[in-house]
């Protein structure tokens, strides 16, 4: 019996082997449909993870994070918000209180001014309108 020769058959013809040509080829276009997957994949992603809609905890405003703004009316809330988009934060990073807070949640001095703030608004002392 004669030895098999590499190849495949195709009803009663063999196909040659593949050429070093045609596997990398093969392997080329494996990675590109792989790479492409990963792509579409992590669009994906990104699209759900930035189209679901940002639920704050129970009584913090999702243009201030940190704050606890329970307590005020709706007046009150867009006044505060107008008001920590126009004035500058204390710390001297450069930002506004409201764009501190986003950048820097944790800074030590954003935070108390803006409680300070929503304390004044909650005993009811005469709300300002931003400049």
């Amino acid at each position: 019996m004669a030895p098999r020769r590499r190849g495949h058959t195709i009803g009663d013809r063999r196909r040659a082997p593949d050429t070093t040509v045609q596997r990398h080829d093969r392997e080329r276009w494996r990675w590109l449909v792989g790479g492409g997957v990963l792509i579409l994949a992590v669009a994906v992603f990104i699209a759900l993870e930035f189209s679901r809609p940002r639920i704050p905890h129970s009584g913090e405003m999702p243009d201030l994070p940190g704050i606890d703004v329970s307590g005020l009316d709706s007046e009150q809330r867009q006044l505060l918000v107008a008001r920590a988009k126009d004035e500058r934060c204390p710390c001297n990073c450069g930002f506004t209180l409201a764009d501190c807070r986003h950048k820097d949640s944790s800074c030590p001095t954003s935070g108390p001014v803006l409680l300070r703030i929503v304390d004044e608004y909650r005993a009811g002392r005469p709300l300002e309108e931003p400049k």
